[in-house]
């Protein structure tokens, strides 16, 4: 069941689901219009295997049901990681496509070997697909090839054809903890969710500093708009979640950042940075008074309308521990507006 749902998250997240269907039906126009040939129960392996790697979609299909009703999956795996390292220069996109989706299917332990071959290739779909592989496939022996290619890539510095969304996947569905640094240059280098989302699993507590610092990417004025170029908005939803229940320390030196996501154009984000300040206990309420008042009076006023919106008790009395602080008389009156 875990490794169903890991290849139903690879394959949302990252549309390789849409490249295994629709690649199967590109090529020639031979290759096209050639009917695929009926999966039989009495034909090869070697045959059932040809027709899922050409043909794909619906025949590859049948070729992995038929494998499983003639239990001839430890087999087939061999046969298959045969082929592709054989062919990983030469096959077609959709051919190398079909044969690592009908690899995956099997229920047997996936080959470490083949992973290496993979994600030693040239071939950058090779390498995704090898990635891929150790996230739907995971196993005690294919962690640590995991965590051998990464000690590779660091030492090598080879990290840029490394840190690809298939890695972050894969790091979590092996639960590779001590690769949390990797996910982490990956959030800052890439943006990409995959490893937000790895980094909030596997280490909880050092990713509230971290996201901290990724959310601090996105400059001001481009909060203030609708489109967010400099950092990735599913990441910051991801991060701000995971703010909720973990907050990041108010001495952090980019929590300010949290205002200003919280007057973010988008509503979305406003709405979680503005439930990440307000779940902070009255402990904390003093310093981020203080780190509101000391910011752009025009963020002060904002930050207070949005509060204007929705007041509670908490909202009440952080905003008259601000009004104590701050020396803008605009900011008083604007507050003094709000409690009446």
């Amino acid at each position: 069941m875990r490794r169903l749902h890991l290849s139903f998250v690879l394959f949302a997240t990252l549309g390789i689901g849409a490249l295994f269907s629709g690649c199967a039906t590109t090529g020639s126009v031979a290759d096209e219009n050639a009917p695929p040939p009926p999966i039989v129960h009495d034909m090869s392996l070697e045959a059932a295997l040809d027709a899922g790697i050409q043909h794909g979609g619906d025949t590859l299909a049948r070729v992995k049901r038929l494998i499983s009703r003639r239990k001839e999956w430890r087999p087939a795996t061999t046969i298959l990681a045969s082929r592709v390292v054989a062919g990983m220069s030469r096959m077609e996109d959709r051919q190398l496509i079909n044969a690592m989706n009908l690899y995956q299917g099997s229920p047997e332990s996936a080959s470490v070997d083949l992973f290496n071959k993979l994600v030693g290739s040239a071939r950058p779909l090779a390498r995704q697909l090898g990635w891929q592989m150790a996230a739907t496939m995971p196993s005690r022996s294919i962690g640590q090839a995991v965590e051998k290619e990464l000690s590779r890539a660091l030492i090598e510095g080879d990290e840029t054809d490394t840190l690809v969304p298939e890695m972050a996947l894969a790091v979590r569905a092996n639960r590779l903890t001590k690769s949390y640094t990797m996910l982490r240059q990956g959030l800052l280098r890439t943006g990409h969710e995959a490893f937000a989302a790895a980094m909030a699993e596997l280490d909880p507590a050092a990713a509230s500093n971290d996201f901290m610092d990724y959310l601090a990417l996105a400059p001001v004025e481009e909060l203030r708009q609708l489109t967010l170029n400099s950092v990735n908005l599913y990441s910051c939803m991801i991060a701000l979640k995971h703010l909720l229940g973990r907050p990041v320390s108010v001495s952090h030196p980019q929590v300010e950042h949290l205002y200003y996501y919280s007057v973010s154009r988008n509503p979305a984000l406003a709405e979680l940075a503005m439930q990440v300040i307000e779940q902070y206990p009255a402990s904390d309420r003093a310093t981020l008074a203080w780190t509101l008042a000391r910011m752009p009076v025009w963020l002060q006023l904002s930050y207070i309308e949005n509060v204007r919106r929705k007041t509670t008790a908490s909202t009440g009395l952080f905003l008259a521990e601000l009004r104590r602080i701050t020396s803008q008389p605009e900011v008083v009156e604007e507050i003094d507006d709000v409690r009446q």
